[in-house]
């Protein structure tokens, strides 16, 4: 969250830094993926332990995201932060498994279009 933060101040703007905090991730030479996604695939029961912390830190994300998306005034806040949080898993496995590191920006240009849906008068302010 940090990385975000330092990156943009308005929540709409931090909204779409998360994909920037991203990119620049995937093009760090030890990037290997999300440990948490990982721990899911590596233990797929819903009750493990460990798949129940990989969730909690998935919960914890979409909190984060939901929070920016209210503030930003977001008509949906909950929609549009599961949205944006598909979209970064789906970034960060992408470059996990395909090495693409271009997938946070691809991402970060769909979640430009969510954004412009969500919330009245985004365009305006990019």
């Amino acid at each position: 969250m940090g990385a975000v933060e330092r990156r943009a101040k308005e929540p709409a703007d931090r909204l779409l830094a998360m994909f920037d905090a991203l990119e620049e991730l995937f093009q760090e030479e030890n990037f290997c993926g999300c440990p948490f996604i990982k721990a899911t695939s590596e233990y797929p029961d819903l009750n493990d332990p460990i798949h129940q912390i990989a969730l909690k830190h998935q919960r914890n994300v979409h909190t984060y995201v939901r929070g920016l998306a209210e503030r930003a005034g977001a008509k949906d806040p909950d929609a549009l932060a599961g949205q944006l949080c598909l979209l970064m898993r789906g970034a960060i496995t992408t470059a996990q498994v395909t090495g693409q590191v271009d997938a946070a920006h691809q991402a970060r240009t769909l979640g430009e279009m969510l954004l412009n849906d969500a919330i009245d008068g985004f365009i305006d302010s990019v």
